[in-house]
C-alpha cells in the first residue's frame, strides 16, 4: 500500500499516506507529525512565505516565493525544510519502532 501512496506523498498529496498507512498504525502518524514540525520550524524561522494557498510537498516550491530573503532563497530554504521534514520524520519513526512493532509475527516465533 505504501508503494502506491509514496509518489503522491512526495508531490504534496498526503491523504493516501495519512489515511492508508500512518493513521491506521497510530504511532507513525504522530512521529511523522513531529518530524514534519522540524522542517516547518526551519521554514518559519527563516521567514519563508507563500504567495497563495496551494500545494505542499515538491509542488509547493512554486508558491514559496515570498519573504525578506527573495524568491530564489525562499525556494531553496523551502526545499531544505522539506528535506529536513522527510529526514526527521524517518529518524523519529525509526527511533520509536522496534522489530516487533514492524513485524509482529517475528516476535511470536521467539517466545
Amino acid at each position: 500500500m505504501i508503494s502506491g501512496a509514496l509518489p503522491a506523498g512526495f508531490l504534496g498529496v498526503g491523504e493516501p499516506l495519512i489515511y492508508g498507512v500512518t493513521l491506521p498504525l497510530g504511532r507513525p502518524f504522530i512521529t511523522a507529525g513531529i518530524g514534519a514540525g522540524f522542517g516547518g520550524a526551519l521554514i518559519m524561522a527563516l521567514r519563508v512565505a507563500s504567495t497563495t494557498w496551494g500545494p505542499s510537498g515538491l509542488l509547493g516550491v512554486f508558491v514559496m516565493t515570498e519573504g525578506p530573503l527573495g524568491a530564489f532563497r525562499s525556494v531553496l530554504i523551502y526545499l531544505l525544510g522539506l528535506v529536513v521534514s522527510y529526514v526527521c520524520s524517518y529518524v523519529v519513526t525509526w527511533l520509536t519502532f522496534g522489530v516487533k512493532d514492524l513485524n509482529p509475527d517475528r516476535g511470536a516465533d521467539r517466545a
